[in-house]
């Protein structure tokens, strides 16, 4: 991702933290029907502007892949769960961006992708946690050719 790109994604990201409302009562049934229930319980540890995020990704993922299965699905809810590891505040994130991983939380955060994976391991199914590496391996945005890692890269970055 180019700098400016990045900076605009990283200040369309902030702005939605603070924005970010509960999701309701239907996007949670929504919610609740895709995720194993580990992977629920994990979720809900998420704070409301983590989980309205990955509610928008895994919706925006199904825009750009409407055939999405289950398993695809709940790798766009759970694509930042490894931040549950780094309980950090909006701002905090934002500080934790721009100075780098100088704390052991600020690491985590920097690391959730990682983090993420462990925490997932032995919870979700093998589809889920591939198609998660090949996200958190494709640092060039192009899915490694995989239709399913781009739509994914696409509907995360806002």
């Amino acid at each position: 991702m180019k700098r400016i790109d990045y900076f605009w994604h990283l200040t369309k990201r902030t702005w939605s933290s603070y924005r970010a409302k509960p999701l309701d009562a239907e996007e949670q049934r929504e919610v609740s029907a895709i995720l194993l229930e580990a992977e629920r319980e994990l979720w809900n540890a998420f704070p409301i502007e983590d989980q309205r995020h990955s509610y928008v990704v895994m919706k925006r993922f199904q825009e750009r892949l409407p055939a999405a299965d289950h398993a695809q699905l709940r790798a766009a809810l759970l694509h930042d769960i490894g931040k549950i590891a780094a309980p950090l505040s909006t701002t905090m994130r934002v500080i934790a961006t721009f100075v780098g991983p100088r704390t052991a939380t600020f690491r985590a955060y920097h690391d959730h992708e990682q983090l993420g994976l462990q925490i997932l391991e032995g919870i979700s199914e093998t589809e889920t946690l591939d198609l998660l590496r090949m996200l958190y391996e494709s640092s060039d945005g192009c899915g490694s050719g995989n239709n399913v890692v781009r739509a994914l890269i696409e509907a995360d970055n806002i």
